[in-house]
């Protein structure tokens, strides 16, 4: 589950479950609430009977107080006054009413009002009997008649059959709200340190295994990987960090290889120096010191001297080059080349050439368009022949070159007939200075630098280049190029 759904389902968990406990809550107490009702939970003078007889009370201390006041009018009426008000106490506390009529004139209002009072008292009015009732819903009346004379005095009691909520209903019902608010109050504490702990740690534990990751990758541990299987944000994430511990490590190994390299560089160019200036000093040494006398000793030594300036410059050459390859700053013209074309004109030129120097070259070229610098691709064949017949070890070498149509590819293989390679030898053919056991030992036979040059520029084309031993004999180069299609394709032999 993703940090954003348990984000959302969370939430929604802190509204819903303190709303369903509080609910349970407020059902249980509401449950006991009318238990304490039916047992018991209402005022005992407040039920039906109880009205009742306190209508009858009201009503007949009413009656006394106007039979008492005898046959005046104004007596009568502040006598009822007097006992009304001596009255409201009792009316108010058991939410009862009193109205006093004559003749069917209102004359006397006291206690509480109801909606429905005015319906009851419509309801007995036309009763003549003394002591006549009614009742509406919870609302009962009680009416009498005091007749003096000519007056007709009608007295109405109303009151209800429910009451007021008894002392204890009260505190059980506060104690019912109370349980809710706490009930609530502990859901939401308890919710809150379950969900906390719900995302929290979905959320510290990715966290954690980061920091300890990047904690274990500066002190240089680049094997660290994490292994997170949880399908969330932090899987992302993690995946990318092993991204780049991969490719930091890549990065290190790579300027790794790059430093020895440059050691390797600069041992090689010191070692390749060294040796024709030697030469180069001791030949001029004995020019100096005279011990070569003769006109033909002298200009065998200077030949030497020659000789050996020229292998300097050459190296320089070389060096220069492969500097500029590797810094890529020298320049590519990279283009469509019928490379079956080229090279087959190229290699005619120079075959004599190579011949002389104990070198058989052979062809089999089919018909294929790659893109790449025709002159570098001269260049390239051009080290790869010297390094054959630098190696080789019969008077007469061959060298076989062959160029095949490779679907998305032109492949072009070199192979010679000198002593070969070893399995680990081929794999570092193109290391910068990197010299076979044999060339060690005779270092005028390569400088290290011809293959690596080789493979730089095949590289700067967008190609591949490989080496491997021929069965214990010989070397094999396969060179793969960028392919142009054409509608043409044949085969030809030179």
């Amino acid at each position: 589950m993703t940090v954003k759904k348990r984000l959302r389902l969370s939430n929604m968990l802190m509204i819903a479950v303190p709303v369903l406990i509080g609910l349970v809550f407020a059902l249980g107490g509401f449950c006991a609430l009318l238990n304490l009702i039916e047992h018991g939970g209402r005022v005992t003078g407040s039920d039906s009977r109880s009205v009742f007889w306190t209508s009858h009370v009201v009503a007949e201390l009413a009656e006394l107080a106007l039979e008492g006041a005898g046959g005046q009018e104004d007596h009568r009426e502040l006598a009822l006054r007097q006992t009304t008000d001596s009255l409201t106490d009792m009316l108010d506390a058991n939410q009862m009413r009193m109205v006093v009529e004559r003749n069917g004139e209102r004359i006397l209002t006291a206690g509480t009002a109801h909606p429905g009072d005015e319906r009851l008292m419509e309801a007995v009015r036309g009763l003549d009997t003394h002591g006549a009732t009614a009742s509406l819903d919870t609302r009962n009346v009680l009416m009498t008649y005091q007749y003096t004379e000519e007056e007709v005095w009608r007295i109405f009691v109303l009151g209800t059959q429910t009451g007021q909520i008894s002392t204890r209903l009260k505190r059980a019902a506060a104690l019912a709200a109370a349980a809710v608010l706490l009930a609530v109050a502990l859901a939401v504490f308890v919710m809150n340190r379950f969900l906390v702990r719900f995302v929290i740690r979905r959320i510290e534990q990715p966290l954690d295994m980061l920091a300890q990751g990047v904690r274990r990758i500066g002190e240089g541990e680049l094997d660290c990987r994490i292994e997170y299987a949880q399908q969330d944000e932090f899987l992302l994430v993690c995946q990318a960090f092993n991204e780049m511990a991969a490719r930091l490590k890549e990065s290190v190994e790579r300027t790794q290889r790059e430093e020895q390299s440059r050691k390797m560089l600069i041992a090689g160019i010191s070692h390749d120096l060294r040796s024709p200036l030697t030469s180069v000093q001791a030949y001029a040494e004995g020019l100096l010191d005279g011990i070569a006398r003769t006109p033909e000793a002298q200009k065998r030594y200077l030949l030497k001297i020659k000789e050996k300036a020229e292998d300097i410059n050459r190296l320089i050459t070389q060096l220069f080059l492969f500097s500029k390859l590797d810094m890529e700053e020298y320049p590519m013209q990279i283009g469509a080349v019928r490379l079956d074309r080229e090279l087959g004109a190229f290699l005619e030129d120079i075959r004599e050439e190579y011949r002389q120097k104990g070198l058989e070259i052979q062809t089999d070229f089919q018909a294929v368009t790659v893109l790449a610098d025709c002159g570098q691709m001269q260049r390239v064949i051009l080290n790869v022949l010297d390094n054959s017949v630098k190696f080789k070890d019969k008077p007469l070498g061959c060298v076989r070159l062959t160029l095949e149509d490779r679907g998305e590819q032109g492949v072009l293989r070199i192979e010679d007939d000198g002593p070969g390679v070893s399995p680990e030898e081929a794999d570092r053919l193109f290391d910068v200075f990197y010299r076979t056991d044999r060339s060690r030992k005779n270092p005028a036979e390569g400088s290290g630098l011809g293959l690596a040059i080789v493979a730089k520029i095949v590289r700067r084309m967008g190609g591949s280049i490989r080496a491997e031993s021929a069965g214990g004999r010989g070397l094999i180069l396969t060179i793969g190029l960028p392919k142009e299609e054409t509608e043409h394709a044949g085969h030809s032999d030179h």
